[in-house]
């Protein structure tokens, strides 16, 4: 039976080099129970078990590559065993099921050598060429853990909270049960969760000392009571300090602690939910800290984006047990568990300390190492994207991109199925569905969710408000943060681009893997229009998605947790957790009150900033639900010059008008009319046929008629080459802040008539232009040719991450790197 084993707290210590002693070899079969527990528990195997002996090579102790091959080697007479038993079984013939298990094991050793020779050499050692020190992961404790080890990594995992090293604990841990668990992974298999091992929460949670010495200079003839109690927050004392205290919503959201409820928490509030309150901005981090260390949900399962194939071809669903970590105490970043799992690396891979903590742990091989396992593994649920819809909940799985190896992308055709939408049918069928079904099926499940708030609307004429923001005193900034993640609203422009960055490849590779219609919308499609990239002002990012893509996303995928662990991404891969969020109202597809015109979110952990999700549906009583006479948008999308046109209409004479009425009638009679919760409308003609392209880099769709769509949107955007303290530089293929590059303007922001383009000096801009210039070539090429049905494109023709994330600047300024040197980094 499996043993509970108590992980040692005893302090700092000295961890001694594992015990290279031969543990025995058979292998117990009840190793299906592994699991991660957060009381201090680490529940595996008899640790003595744990590591078998067919993972250490003692021939040559500096042969790591051996390592690998000797994985195969045991995946393989494993395999060989099980396929005789299976075989003699069936066939009497002892001697032809010998021969024919003997040429299969001959067969797939040679399959296996030349894999292990080519392509299966995970060592650090033989790949530290093709790494740069970036891709190293900090990891937490060093100090502590070894603290005879004289690095410049020790003292940096005291500062620096790396995002990428729960990502990859997550893959070391999922690697090691399923090799001890007989090289299977079960359709049952979950993990326990905590927020702290993925958000920096205590940073959220720091007091901010100046902050409190502005407010007293401002407020101290008012304040008569002990300062101390500024610092020990209660929910009277932090309304007061943030300017919320008149605010009868937030008080409803904050609860008092007493000292016994506090734990590891160092303030007497507990926040519960979102709040309508402007709160000044420390208040705010503080606010968001509360809810993630003491009452944000987990989600309920964790999408392992490309984790497996050599080119992605499939990723790992794991489920979340929200009951394995009641406590929500850290699992990952717990210490002693940091510990083990070092202890474990190390014998698996025959390194000593110094050897281990040198070249430390990385994405890429980790990765490797578990798509490895996973090819030689029995994955109990395997799910191909043409199968989605047969998802049921509760279940970890293995999705499969396609039969075929990247078909690559061409010309996609959508189709008033993608479209059409009726909420009473939807509402019926899924009810019937829940009469007949597990009430652990995804479809009973929402009809449980759906049902409480479809009875809410009857009695109340409308939905909750669903989505809420970072509302701040005084400043507008917080409204494009999630207020659940907000880290703070001072983010620099170029950081900022590399969080929409990162967030729209990787929505983009999640919906092509999982067959999601979707495109990139509004400014944003503006952007990919001029160069393939996002407005570099834009705040966040708009897509939409088909109303059939939008049921699929809130049935499969709410409340799910992605980590993009892509190759092309190199050391920026698994930089962050993004969270599928849809809004329970999205069956419904009218305005209403106007609080839920957004139908899901994917938010980047780490900042808040988001993606906003919203479908296009065709319903039968659209035209008769609103007001037509005052929708400007509505009479565009007949005449695209309306509002200038009005104007010539003869005054009394309705022919004009008359004629927009019946054209929009018509659309809405022949199935063509399609809009969103916001009533922003579309042609289906101009959707059907989707346009294989790029945008950040990444594969995406776009509508045939996007010329068409941005010119109803913005007619001047087009051929306009100034935007307010931007220009748009035709050599560079950028939008230049005029800040970085004041020659371009005079002082009141007009165009020099002599402006010279290619001209601008500036380092950051000289950055990007070289970071960029090669995809933003192809970009226009594919634009001017408009060549769409000629394109296939595979996922190896997509580009390399070209943003500096700010988590590498301050990475590289720790390690003493230049900033040229980051740069280099990014361009090999």
């Amino acid at each position: 039976m499996d043993l509970e084993l108590k992980l040692e707290s005893n302090g700092e210590r000295h961890r001694s080099i594992p015990s290279s002693r031969r543990p025995p070899s058979s292998k117990s079969s009840n190793y299906s129970s592994s699991t991660l527990n957060t009381d201090n528990t680490f529940l595996l195997t008899k640790y003595d078990d744990f590591i078998d002996d067919n993972y250490i090579i003692e021939d040559d102790a500096n042969s790591f590559e051996e390592v690998e091959t000797s994985i195969y080697k045991e995946i393989l007479l494993y395999y060989y065993h099980r396929i005789r038993k299976r075989i003699s079984i069936l066939v009497t013939l002892p001697y032809i099921v010998n021969i024919c298990g003997l040429l299969l094991v001959i067969l797939l050793s040679l399959t296996l050598f030349y894999s292990s020779n080519n392509s299966s050499h995970l060592n650090i050692i033989k790949e530290k060429d093709r790494y740069t020190p970036l891709h190293k992961i900090v990891i937490p404790y060093l100090d502590k853990l070894y603290p005879n080890y004289h690095s410049q990594f020790t003292n940096i995992s005291q500062n620096i909270f790396d995002p990428r090293f729960s990502p990859a604990l997550l893959l070391m841990y999922l690697n090691n049960h399923i090799i001890h668990n007989e090289y299977k992974l079960e359709a049952k298999f979950s993990i326990g969760f905590s927020w702290d091992d993925w958000i920096d929460i205590d940073s959220k949670l720091s007091y901010d000392d100046e902050y409190l010495l502005d407010w007293l200079s401002h407020h101290s003839d008012d304040f008569t009571d002990d300062i101390s109690k500024l610092r020990d927050l209660d929910c009277k004392t932090f309304a007061l300090i943030y300017g919320c205290e008149l605010n009868v919503n937030f008080h409803s959201k904050c609860v008092d602690l007493n000292q016994d409820e506090k734990k590891n928490y160092p303030y007497k509030f507990k926040i519960t939910g979102p709040t309508s309150a402007k709160i000044k901005e420390p208040g705010r981090l503080l606010y968001a800290g509360s809810y993630l260390k003491l009452s944000m949900p987990p989600p309920e399962r964790i999408f392992m984006l490309d984790v497996f194939g050599e080119n992605g071809e499939g990723s790992l669903m794991i489920n979340v047990d929200s009951s394995k970590n009641e406590n929500r105490n850290e699992i990952f970043r717990n210490k002693d568990v940091i510990g083990k799992f070092i202890d474990l690396e190390m014998k698996n891979s025959n390194r000593n300390e110094n050897e281990f903590l040198e070249n430390g742990i990385y994405i890429k091989s980790l990765r490797n190492k578990l798509s490895n396992t996973l090819a030689y593994s029995d994955v109990e649920k395997i799910i191909y994207k043409e199968e989605n819809i047969n998802i049921d909940r509760d279940q970890t799985y293995l999705s499969l991109n396609s039969r075929n190896k990247d078909p690559g992308m061409t010309l996609s055709n959508w189709e008033f199925s993608d479209f059409m939408w009726d909420e009473i049918e939807f509402l019926d069928e899924l009810d019937m569905k829940a009469d007949v079904l597990d009430t652990k099926n995804y479809d009973s499940i929402m009809n449980d969710r759906l049902s409480k708030l479809e009875q809410f609307r009857i009695d109340n004429d409308y939905h909750p408000k669903y989505f809420s923001e970072a509302d701040l005193y005084a400043v507008s900034y917080g409204s494009h943060y999630d207020w659940r993640f907000f880290s703070g609203s001072f983010i620099l422009n170029d950081y900022r681009k590399s969080i929409i960055h990162r967030l729209s490849r990787t929505w983009l590779r999640f919906c092509l893997e999982n067959e999601i219609k979707t495109f990139i919308a509004y400014g944003s499609m503006l952007g990919w229009i001029r160069n393939g990239l996002t407005l570099p002002w834009d705040g966040d990012i708009d897509v939409i998605v088909t109303m059939k893509s939008l049921n699929l996303l809130a049935r499969n995928f709410n409340q799910t947790l992605i980590i993009d662990y892509n190759e092309k991404d190199g050391f920026q891969s698994a930089m962050t957790g993004y969270l599928l969020d849809i809004n329970p109202a999205y069956y419904s597809r009218y305005k209403g009150d106007g609080n839920n015109v957004i139908d899901g979110r994917l938010i980047d952990i780490s900042t808040g900033v988001y993606l906003d999700i919203t479908a296009l549906a065709w319903t039968d009583d659209y035209l008769k639900s609103i007001q037509i006479g005052t929708n400007k948008k509505l009479k565009k999308l007949i005449d695209k010059d309306y509002e200038m046109n009005q104007y010539f209409a003869v005054e009394g004479d309705d022919v004009y008008y008359d004629t927009l009425m019946f054209e929009l009638r018509k659309l809405q009679d022949d199935k063509q009319l399609i809009h969103c919760k916001n009533d922003n409308v579309y042609k289906i003609s101009e959707l059907s046929t989707m346009i294989p392209s790029y945008f950040e880099g990444v594969r995406a769709h776009f509508p045939h008629a996007y010329e068409e769509i941005i010119w109803r949107l913005y007619p001047k955007a087009l051929t306009r080459i100034t935007e307010p303290d931007h220009v748009f530089d035709d050599y560079f293929t950028l939008w230049i802040n005029t800040f970085d590059c004041p020659g371009y303007v005079d002082p009141v922001g007009n165009l020099y008539a002599n402006a010279q383009m290619g001209q601008c000096s500036n380092t950051e801009v000289l950055h990007e232009w070289k970071l960029t210039k090669e995809y933003t070539s192809r970009h226009l090429q594919m634009i001017e040719e408009k060549n769409w049905d000629h394109y296939t494109l595979y996922e190896n023709s997509e580009s390399k991450p070209f943003r500096i994330d700010e988590f590498f600047l301050l990475y590289a300024s720790t390690m003493e790197i230049s900033e040229e040197q980051l740069f280099n980094f990014y361009t090999q």
